[in-house]
């Protein structure tokens, strides 16, 4: 890789602060929003705490991105972070004063009055960055070398004094000066002109005379300068000054970092306290919100003793960082990583962290952020290099990212270890365990300085070399290695090296890349080595077409003595097939196949004693090389197994399997005749041969086993031979075969004649046919065979008007239902759906014969029909049922409803009753009937159904016809009154009827129970002056109660009785509770007057008005107290002020909890509600 030039600030990891949350790897954005909410939520001092280098400086970066916009701070409001940092006040220590030191002893220590100067400074500075002045002012404020005279106002009143003074004095100067324009312009006098003059100025000198006097004025000498000194006062002072009353009005987030790194921790933790005691005060344009970065106060404090803890009170909030685990640490890595994808894929390399040598960033002990940046750095800085020194070696991977960051984990976690190895070490370390294999090295060979290192790093070391992560190219990394040097090949390393230690390699495909960078001479060398070293060649060599070429021209020997040393037994029995099939295959390149295949079987045929073993091996080399089964003809004569399934299939001409099959090692179990059968029905004829394998497969295996592929066969060819109609039919008398096998067989065949039509004849076949099988047997007169088969096809339509079809079904009828019920359960159905095919057809539905069922039934759509299908039939339950389900299927008119109702009187009382109550009356016109046909059915129900002393019987039949019926309805509220379920039917019934008969307007009145009645039986109570029960339903129809002002005069009596009523109507009394109109009248007429105890809580609902809480002190103080809990209000300020002076003369209101909780926030006036609480508060 060639050097190219880039933006250096792409190539680099610098070590500061997230700046926007795409960089959060480590979800500090979480910890951004908590900040956030707290100083929305007023907490004015947050600590953020953690050790160093986790975050917290990103925390607040982050959050300043997120709080900051730059269009407020142009206009003065919104947020502004300040940081402030502390780092370097620790050169402001000084000796503090014997009677001045901590209960600590320090004779040294940071002043806190120090730390408030240095912190005051920095924040004006932060807030005023461009006002030098400012810096410079601030600088001598806080300096002891530095005098200064300062006079202060007390008030507001102070600074308006002082501002009419000089704007008196100034107003007197200009009159003085202006007299001539200002007398011209006013047309004044000299006497009034000098009079305006001299009140101006005795008024302004008044005003300074006060200012002076209410002032206090500062100053200190030149003298003093050098030796003053700053309070914490003066400093809170200039605080409010230049901080908290700058202009704008702004919400500053002043950040305090590093005051932890403050040597003396007492000193913070005072200047902590005084943050707090000092800094938090109210008033000012600015709101102010502290955060503060610092560690955990078990961190900080001195550990000598034990100390009270104090965050809790400093802080309003605390948000603690939690350190980084270093598992956690692949996530930041891939963060970093992305920000770099550029410059990573100028090296080739991939931005994610599963690029090889990425997890050594992460590896070692002491792992941050910081330290995973710095390997970065130097990984890819010395990987650059590396490029841009051998740009042409940068593609056959000699060098790699993965070994320049081992080399750089080694030196930053070993650092010490690392600048002791010298070069001589290394390279017998690589010779010893990279080369030789070695896994412990002896005494005797041990590098001079060994003993130097750590075990940690000894350990290390050899791993990495056993791992070939540090190589014979090991000086690449660990030194700077000068440009074109020369270097080993990985390829011939790594090829070389394989055979002669017989390392099998772990990737094919990269060592398919070696081997053709890799010169043939150095694989013969590498066998000539082998060779010499006298071991087997090793076996990874059969997988590489290159190697095995060689091999089998330079060492063919060596192949056999693989073989030979085979273990030809079931624990290897899968190695010994996968190394035979390996030597067998194609190979790319120029060698005696033919005979290497040849010489391989006859030594297995002899060798090899297991002949399922070698039944395992041949089948492997029939898919194998199938177009070379003669060469191998050996494994197939004698003793050997037959053909097996596999092998069959694998070879392609089937004339080479009839040449080398052995029928007479056939066996009753084998598989393989079904893959040459298989085979044949791919062929385009018979042929003899074909004809006679089947004669003997089915004379060897049985019939049952090969029936279907016979029919196959015969489907195939189109036909079947007079010698496979003879095997038909000698299987079928024999009882193997049935003739559903055999008709099977014919649908199947195109060509077929009239014998095979006679054998279905003869079998009498009632099971289905094909429609072309079908129209045969019909065109040869076998129409009972015809309908029987044909019917049972699903689309099948036949011509029930054929003379030939309908004498059949009439003739065999009883013997289609026996013998094809299916078939006659059709006919059936395909009559019904032809109504001029019935009358003709009628007798299907006669006895013997089944009643039409509920499917047929729904066949029928003329009502007319249907009743002459049912006629003369008595029905269960069942047929009841779905008879009614078809009466109700679509509507009837009044005729046929009448017709309908016939069928249904004339039926047992039983199955009368549930079809009647079954009917859907919307559907059945039964209502619209004549009025003598409707009087006289419902006579013969009345008697049919037995009502005469069957109450429950007479409502069911009211609500179900919804029509009043004297003679039924009479004198019924006696028995609905003892039964509660029979009353709730009733009123179902009568809340339907558009008109109300006398008859059922008495049972309705004499019911027991007041119901919710429809609006006609409302009007009708009305119109009767049934008014109690008109208010009661009308009420709980509209579930609400309302005073019918126009009925008022006849209703109000009503009204006042139903509400004191004590037992009854407890619904509507709750519904008259709710309107408020109706108590305000109630209390307004004092109706309440002469109730008892109980009933005069129903007025707590109500406004309270002064008489009716004087009318309530008449009863007992328990009365009085239960009455009060309940009240909701007061009708104005005057019964408000009367109920206080209620619970003031009796203690037992006044003071009790239950009637303070529901009666404050309803005295109307603050002042009330004040009053009661300190009724209510004399009882503490």
């Amino acid at each position: 890789m060639g050097k190219q030039k880039k933006n250096s600030n792409n190539t680099i990891y610098l070590n500061r602060p997230i700046q926007n949350e795409d960089e959060d790897w480590i979800g500090i954005s979480t910890y951004v929003d908590k900040l956030d909410a707290a100083v929305d939520a007023d907490a004015r001092i947050v600590a953020v705490t953690s050790d160093f280098g986790t975050g917290k400086s990103s925390l607040i970066s982050l959050y300043k991105k997120r709080v900051e916009h730059p269009l407020c701070a142009c206009f003065g409001f919104g947020k502004k972070v300040l940081s402030i940092n502390m780092w370097g006040t620790y050169a402001q220590q000084e000796e503090i004063p014997a009677d001045k030191q901590g209960d600590w002893g320090h004779e040294k220590e940071v002043m806190p009055t120090e730390l408030h100067k240095a912190f005051i400074y920095q924040l004006v500075s932060r807030i005023n960055p461009h006002d030098r002045r400012k810096s410079h002012y601030i600088s001598r404020r806080l300096s002891k070398d530095f005098g200064i005279w300062a006079v202060n106002g007390k008030n507001a009143m102070w600074s308006f004094l002082a501002m009419c003074s000089l704007v008196g004095f100034f107003l007197s100067g200009l009159l003085y000066k202006f007299q001539k324009y200002i007398q011209a312009f006013w047309q004044l006098k000299n006497e009034t002109f000098f009079m305006l003059t001299i009140v101006v100025f005795i008024v302004s000198l008044a005003c300074f005379v006060l200012a002076v006097t209410d002032s206090e004025i500062i100053f200190s000498s030149t003298k003093s300068e050098g030796k003053r000194t700053l309070d914490e006062n003066i400093l809170i002072d200039l605080f409010k000054q230049e901080v908290l009353n700058h202009r704008g009005r702004q919400h500053y987030i002043v950040v305090i970092e590093d005051l932890d790194r403050i040597d003396d921790k007492q000193s913070v933790l005072q200047f902590l306290r005084e943050l707090r005691k000092y800094y938090l005060t109210d008033g000012g344009r600015h709101k102010i919100t502290f955060v503060v970065c610092i560690k955990p106060e078990v961190m900080l404090v001195d550990g000598r003793e034990e100390q009270i803890p104090e965050y809790k009170k400093i802080f309003d909030y605390v948000i603690n960082l939690q350190k980084i685990n270093i598992e956690n640490y692949d996530t930041i890595l891939k963060g970093l990583l992305s920000e770099k994808k550029d410059w990573l894929a100028s090296l080739d390399l991939q931005a994610e962290i599963e690029t090889p040598g990425m997890d050594w960033m992460m590896h070692g002990r002491n792992i941050d952020i910081r330290e995973i940046k710095s390997r970065l750095n130097e990984s890819l800085t010395l990987y650059e290099s590396l490029l841009n020194r051998f740009p042409g070696r940068a593609g056959d991977e000699v060098i790699t990212f993965e070994k320049c960051a081992v080399a750089t984990y080694l030196r930053r976690e070993y650092e010490n270890d690392f600048y002791l190895l010298e070069d001589n070490t290394l390279d017998v370390l690589v010779s010893q365990y990279g080369m030789r294999g070695m896994e412990v090295m002896e005494e005797e060979n041990q590098p001079e300085q060994w003993e130097q290192f750590s075990e940690r790093f000894k350990y290390e070391i050899e791993k990495l070399i056993k791992s070939k992560l540090v190589d014979a190219n090991y000086r690449l990394y660990f030194y700077n290695y000068p440009a074109n040097s020369i270097l080993f090949s990985l390829a011939e390393m790594r090829v070389y090296n394989s055979i002669v230690y017989q390392e099998a390699p772990k990737n094919s495909e990269e060592y398919e890349e070696y081997l053709e960078r890799a010169s043939e001479k150095v694989i013969q060398d590498a066998y000539k080595k082998v060779g010499s070293l006298g071991v087997r060649i090793p076996s990874f060599i059969l997988d590489y077409d290159k190697l095995f070429v060689l091999l089998c021209e330079n060492a063919k020997d060596k192949i056999y003595e693989m073989i030979a040393s085979l273990h030809f037994d079931e624990q290897n029995e899968a190695r010994a097939c996968e190394t035979i099939e390996k030597c067998i295959r194609p190979r790319k390149g120029d060698y005696d196949r033919d005979g290497l295949i040849y010489e391989i079987s006859n030594q297995l045929n002899e060798n090899v004693e297991d002949k399922n073993i070698l039944w395992t091996i041949r089948k492997r080399m029939c898919q194998t090389i199938p177009d070379k089964v003669r060469l191998y003809r050996c494994l197939f004569v004698g003793d050997n197994p037959f053909w097996s399934k596999e092998e069959v299939e694998a070879i392609d001409n089937i004339s080479d399997v009839f040449a080398v099959t052995n029928l007479d090692a056939l066996d009753q179990d084998d598989e393989s005749p079904e893959s040459i059968h298989r085979r044949i029905i791919k062929q385009k004829d018979w042929k003899p041969e074909y004809i006679e394998f089947y004669q003997q497969v089915i004379a060897r295996q049985g019939i049952e086993q090969w029936f279907e592929a016979l029919a196959q066969a015969c489907q195939c060819f189109g036909c079947i031979p007079e010698q496979m109609v003879a095997v038909y039919k000698q299987q079928i008398a024999s009882g193997k075969l049935g003739i559903a096998d055999y008709v099977s067989c014919m649908e199947q065949v195109k060509e077929l004649g009239k014998t095979q039509l006679l054998l279905l004849r003869d079998y009498l076949w009632v099971n289905g046919l094909s429609e072309r099988l079908c129209q045969l047997l019909y065109e040869n007169g076998f129409y009972l065979e015809y309908v029987c088969n044909y019917l049972l096809q699903e689309d099948a339509k036949i011509d029930y008007e054929d003379q030939n079809v309908y004498g059949t079904i009439q003739w065999n009828a009883e013997w289609i239902q026996a013998h094809a019920n299916t078939v006659f359960m059709r006919i059936r159905k395909e009559v019904l759906c032809e109504p001029e095919l019935l009358e003709k057809y009628i007798f299907l539905y006669e006895a013997p014969y089944a009643m039409p069922d509920k499917d047929e039934l729904a066949l029928v759509d003329d009502m007319a029909d249907a009743l002459k299908l049912l006629q003369n039939r008595i029905l269960t339950e069942v047929q009841a049922k779905y008879v009614s389900e078809y009466f109700n299927a679509k509507y009837r008119n009044p005729a046929i409803a009448y017709d309908i109702m016939q069928f249904i009187v004339g039926q047992t009382a039983e199955i009368a009753h549930e079809m009647f109550y079954q009917l859907h009356l919307e559907k059945v016109a039964y209502k619209k009937m004549r009025r003598d046909r409707r009087k006289a059915m419902n006579r013969k129900l009345y008697e049919i159904f037995e009502m005469e002393d069957n109450a429950e019987e007479k409502v069911q039949f009211l609500h179900f016809t919804e029509t009043p019926i004297e003679y039924i309805e009479k004198n019924l509220w006696q028995d609905l009154n003892q039964n509660e379920n029979l009353r709730k039917l009733y009123v179902e019934y009568v809340n339907c009827l558009h008109q109300i008969p006398g008859y059922t307007l008495t049972n309705i009145v004499k019911l027991n129970t007041v119901y919710i009645y429809s609006n006609v039986i409302i009007s009708r109570l009305w119109n009767n002056r049934y008014y109690k029960l008109y208010v009661v339903s009308k009420t709980m129809r509209e579930k609400q109660f309302t005073m019918e002002r126009d009925k008022l005069e006849l209703l109000w009596k009503v009204y006042v009785e139903i509400f004191h009523t004590r037992d009854g109507w407890s619904q509507t009394k709750i519904y008259m509770r709710e309107n408020q109109e109706f108590l305000h009248r109630l209390v307004e007429q004092k109706e309440y007057e002469f109730l008892d105890e109980e009933d005069i809580a129903m007025y707590a609902d109500a406004k309270q008005t002064v008489a009716l809480m004087d009318y309530v002190t008449s009863y007992d103080n328990a009365t009085q107290v239960a009455y009060f809990r309940k009240i909701k209000g007061f009708e104005g300020k005057d019964a408000a002020h009367h109920f206080c002076e209620i619970a003031r003369d009796n203690k037992a209101i006044g003071r009790d909890d239950a009637v303070y909780k529901n009666v404050s926030g309803t005295l109307v006036n603050p002042g009330y509600e004040g009053w009661l609480t300190r009724i209510w508060k004399g009882k503490k």
